[in-house]
């Protein structure tokens, strides 16, 4: 029996508990869910708006999920749905001025609280730590998509990654596949 394996999977489990449980309490007092103020973190990247469905994709969650989400922010204000210039039949998300105002007032507060969950980990550490993550994501994303098959995802498929936060937010990239 592979310990080490269950190990690892058990402390990944209970790490993204505690993060998330952290983060929830956090962006509850705002008024907002995790995805919620991903989903402004995002906008706020994008001054001339995202379509829903990208929107979905980069939050890792199904459409009708997105749609539940935007509901919530569309309600206080913090997004608005236009429609495309381009296609009429299709909306861009946008985030509004309510919406840039709660973010300014609550990043420094959540980049200064992931340093400090992060302080006990020095730079090396981190850059490994990235790393390991970010290969077993990979790994993983490739298990997925082979399921009961056996057949290995295609080559060139990419896979939507959050790189850490800088002073003007997150930063999206897709990690190719092996």
């Amino acid at each position: 029996m592979e310990r080490r394996a269950t190990e690892v999977l058990i402390n990944l489990i209970r790490t993204d508990s505690l993060i998330t449980t952290a983060l929830n309490r956090r962006f509850r007092r705002y008024g907002l869910s995790l995805s919620g103020f991903n989903a402004l973190v995002i906008l706020r990247q994008a001054p001339d708006g995202v379509n829903p469905h990208e929107l979905a994709d980069r939050l890792l969650v199904t459409r009708a999920a997105v749609t539940a989400i935007l509901d919530g922010l569309e309600g206080k204000s913090l997004i608005r749905r236009d429609r495309s210039g381009v296609d009429g039949r299709m909306s861009l998300v946008v985030i509004t001025d309510a919406g840039r105002k709660l973010l300014d007032g609550l990043l420094p507060e959540h980049f200064a609280a992931e340093r400090a969950m992060a302080s006990v980990l020095g730079s090396n550490e981190k850059e490994l730590l990235i790393s390991l993550l970010g290969r077993l994501q990979l790994h993983l994303a490739g298990v997925t998509d082979r399921g009961d098959t056996g057949r290995t995802f295609r080559s060139g498929a990419s896979i939507p990654m959050c790189s850490p936060p800088t002073a003007s937010g997150w930063r999206w990239s897709v990690a190719a596949s092996v």
